[in-house]
C-alpha cells in the first residue's frame, strides 16, 4: 500500500531544513531525518515572514544556494525590525533550523487549555489560524 505522508511536495521556499534533509536523498550524505509537524511550523514562519517583509527567507537565492541556505544553520536569515515584537519572536522560533528547538503547536497554536501561551499568539486563542493571517496581511503586526 502507497502512503501518502512519505510524499514531499511543495515549493522549495516554504520547505523546512529537515524536508530537504529527509528522504533517501539527503543533499549531504547523512541518515534521512523524520518530517513531522515541526515542518509545518517551519512553512507557517515562511509564510508569516512573507506577510511581514514582502518575500520568503530565502526567496533572492537560486535554487542550489537556497537549498544550502536553508539547511546551513550558519547562514543568518534576515530579519528588519517590525513594530511588534512577539511577532518577530514567532517568527524567528518558527525558523529554528532544529526541529527539536523550533516552537511547538503544543506550546504555541492550540487552545488556551493546552499550551503555555506565546505573547503573540496569546491574542488569537481559540481563533482559527486564519484571523492570525488575516490580521499579519493588514499590516497590524
Amino acid at each position: 500500500m502507497y502512503s501518502c505522508l512519505q510524499l514531499q511536495v511543495g515549493t522549495l521556499n516554504y520547505m523546512s531544513p529537515e524536508a530537504i534533509l529527509g528522504g533517501t536523498n539527503n543533499i549531504r550524505g547523512a541518515p534521512p531525518m523524520k518530517v513531522g509537524r515541526a515542518s509545518d511550523v517551519w512553512s507557517l514562519g515562511c509564510i508569516l515572514y512573507q506577510m511581514v517583509y514582502g518575500h520568503t527567507p530565502f526567496s533572492a537565492l537560486a535554487f542550489i544556494q537556497k537549498m544550502h541556505a536553508i539547511t546551513d544553520p550558519g547562514y543568518r536569515i534576515a530579519f528588519a525590525p517590525i513594530k511588534n515584537a512577539a511577532l518577530a519572536d514567532t517568527i524567528k522560533r518558527c525558523l529554528d533550523r532544529s526541529p527539536r528547538t523550533r516552537i511547538q503547536m503544543q506550546v504555541g497554536l492550540r487552545k488556551r487549555k493546552k499550551r503555555k501561551d506565546h505573547a503573540f499568539l496569546r491574542q488569537f486563542n481559540e481563533k482559527p489560524i486564519i484571523y492570525l493571517l488575516y490580521w499579519v496581511a493588514q499590516g497590524w503586526g
